[in-house]
Order: structure tokens, then C-alpha cells, then sequence
């Protein structure tokens, strides 16, 4: 399946963070290359739910997700050439600031990758997804790009991308997916089951 779909652009190059966020930076400080060692993060502390888990180029040694993730985002800044490995039966749970990638490499394991709340931005470096399910849901109140890629490399891995905000209050929103030319998915769900939601799939000249 190859769609292009881009009635919103949404290019995320600054990205607020939550002044309730805690910034965990990854330091590889003790040296395992574990995500769940909390030496390896500034202030010696493993992301949380209410943490941003940042890769800004103060380590480029790989991560391991080793433990499962629970954080209210992830940002790996362009200066971050290491990789970043989900391993086998690991899942990841992101919150409201999303997941927001500029470089560096994301290699998907086989367990579920869920979005809670936030949005997928991909403008560089490669990201492969996981072989089971990523999820883009979570409470929504405004309509919103929920998948964006201007940049970078995609690959499925022959897993399936599951898009489901949930709204049910006030306007009908629209979800825009935005992405290459080149980009292909291996099987996409679009899960809509209220009034109030609009999903919005257009493909753009060319694609």
C-alpha cells in the first residue's frame, strides 16, 4: 500500500516540550548501552511517563530497549547517529509529545509500538517499525497530522500501522496521514468509531 497523503504538511523542527516534562538525556554514562540502566540518563534516572527521553548526540553509542518504554515522548535530535534497538517482546508506550525522529537509526523489535495522544514525526535518519502493531491513538481535541514523514526513511517490516484517535466531543476532526512518494506500508488500519471523527485520506499528483 503507497499513499501520499498531504492536505496538512506538518513539519516539526522545534519541538515544545511540556514545561510538566522532565528532559532524560541519553549519556550512556555506564557504559551498558541499556535503555533501563539509569546510568545511562541524565540526572541517573530512566524515562517515565511523565519524562521526554531525548537522543541529542551527548552519546552516540546505541540504545537497547531492553525494559519496556512507558514516556511522554521520545526526540532523537540530528546530531544522534547511534542506533536505537526495540528487542524482541519489548513494547513502547508514548505519550502526549509523540515521537519525533531527525537522524539516527530506529530498529523495531516485534512487539507493539503505541502512541498515546501524541503524533509520529519523521523528518530524517531511518526508522523501521516493528514487525507487530503501531498504534496512533490516544484522546484527541483538535484535528491534527498524525503521521508525518518529510524526510528520512520508513520501512514496515511487515508489520501493521493502526491509526485510532479517539474523540467524542465538539467538531468533527480531521487525521491526516502525510508522507513520501516512495513510502510503502505493509497493511494499514484505519479505526474510527465515532460520530465526532473524520478520517481523511487523500493521495497527492504523482503518487
Amino acid at each position: 500500500m503507497r499513499k501520499s497523503l498531504r492536505p496538512i504538511l506538518l513539519v516539526c523542527l522545534v519541538w515544545a516540550v511540556p514545561s510538566t516534562a522532565a528532559i532524560r538525556t541519553w549519556t550512556n554514562g555506564s557504559g551498558t548501552g541499556n535503555w533501563g540502566d539509569a546510568g545511562n540518563w541524565s540526572g541517573g534516572t530512566v524515562p517515565t511517563a511523565g519524562d521526554v527521553a531525548v537522543f541529542d548526540g551527548t552519546s552516540l553509542a546505541n540504545c537497547s530497549i531492553n525494559v519496556p518504554v512507558n514516556a511522554q515522548g521520545v526526540l532523537v535530535n540530528a546530531l544522534y547517529t547511534g542506533t536505537i534497538n526495540q528487542l524482541a517482546g519489548i513494547t513502547v508506550t508514548i505519550g502526549a509529545s509523540g515521537f519525533i525522529e531527525h537522524g539516527g537509526t530506529w530498529s523495531g523489535g516485534n512487539a507493539d509500538i503505541t502512541l498515546n495522544g501524541g503524533n509520529f514525526t519523521l523528518t530524517g535518519g531511518s526508522f523501521t517499525s516493528t514487525s507487530g502493531t503501531l498504534t496512533i491513538g490516544g484522546t484527541r481535541t483538535a484535528s491534527a497530522t498524525l503521521f508525518s514523514q518529510v524526510g528520512g526513511t520508513f520501512a514496515h517490516n511487515n508489520g501493521t500501522l493502526h491509526i485510532k484517535p479517539y474523540n467524542n466531543t465538539g467538531a468533527q476532526l480531521t487525521w491526516t496521514i502525510d508522507v513520501l512518494p516512495a513510502t510503502v506500508f505493509h497493511n494499514v488500519e484505519i479505526d474510527v468509531n465515532h460520530a465526532w471523527t473524520q478520517p481523511l485520506l487523500a493521495t497527492a499528483p504523482g503518487d
